[in-house]
């Protein structure tokens, strides 16, 4: 097996106008089944209302066939489309938002100080715990963190996104205990040493996928001396969650998919396959488990 300690990532945290006035746009806009919770709207509904016209289906096709008849290659059209409909309204927002944005980072920089601290002593240890448990390499040089303003979750959570391609996550800057952070933050970072396990089509596999991510995460707490055991029953209480992100629905017994992912990643743990090879034997194992509702 190479050395997946070889080189790993440097991480930088960033406040940034223009990610978090997407991201609260996002949230205000109800992209997600998950409840808002955020004090004051710093968007009117007449800026929501443009928005969800400017992205309605009739909108963009009417708009994209219109382009695609111009001059120019299919790539500047479809850039042209960008500019067009998203580009005003998102410097419109982001225009809105500034104030409101200025006005908490202080507090958003205050909630995220104990983060940044024991990220200091004990990030990289959790970057070696993350491919020592899953067996992958980093093969990125750089992992971004911007942090955003907590809607999704709140405080007392830990709510975050990774985005593979970019080498980058979002994560909420709420005020929550230590170890709450510390945890979401990890699962997030892990995600970008597993990518090559999350893009799954099939709502079942992606779900399982990310109940691998958390079990990395975890072993790598537990590696880095912050975490004193597994816990098999948080992935599986966020299979309701995950099952959000499709139209597919399934069915499961709890307990059950809790002891095949307990077993499987024993036996993970004990074999020398990568999270890349393991995962397929879990997909054998759970997969007959969780039906899809006809």
């Amino acid at each position: 097996m190479p050395n997946v300690f070889s080189e790993l990532p440097k991480v930088s945290f960033k406040f940034s106008l223009d990610v978090a006035t997407v991201y609260a746009i996002e949230m205000a806009l109800h992209a997600h089944k998950i409840e808002m919770r955020v004090e004051k709207q710093p968007f009117s509904e007449e800026l929501l209302e443009e928005w969800r016209e400017a992205l309605s289906l009739p909108n963009l096709f009417w708009h994209l066939r219109a382009f695609t008849c111009g001059r120019g290659n299919f790539n500047a059209k479809v850039k042209r489309l960008g500019e067009h409909i998203i580009l005003p309204l998102l410097q419109k927002s982001m225009k809105i938002y500034e104030d409101h944005w200025k006005a908490i980072l202080p507090s958003l920089r205050n909630n995220v100080s104990p983060l940044l601290q024991a990220w200091k002593i004990h990030g990289r240890e959790i970057l070696k715990g993350i491919c020592s448990a899953s067996r992958l390499e980093w093969n990125i040089k750089e992992i971004k963190v911007f942090f955003v303003e907590p809607i999704a979750g709140g405080n007392g959570s830990a709510m975050g996104d990774a985005f593979p391609e970019e080498g980058s996550i979002t994560f909420e800057a709420a005020k929550s205990p230590l170890p709450v952070c510390l945890h979401g933050f990890t699962h997030e970072i892990a995600h970008l040493n597993t990518t090559d396990i999350i893009y799954q089509e099939d709502i079942r596999r992606k779900v399982l996928a990310e109940c691998a991510n958390e079990l990395v995460a975890q072993q790598a707490l537990i590696e880095a001396k912050i975490l004193n055991k597994l816990d098999f029953d948080d992935p599986i209480r966020d299979i309701e969650v995950w099952k959000t992100e499709s139209r597919q629905e399934f069915l499961y017994d709890p307990e059950e998919l809790k002891q095949i992912v307990e077993n499987w990643w024993f036996d993970h743990l004990e074999s020398k396959k990568n999270l890349r090879e393991s995962i397929k034997d879990l997909f054998e194992e759970a997969l007959p488990k969780m039906p899809l509702k006809q």
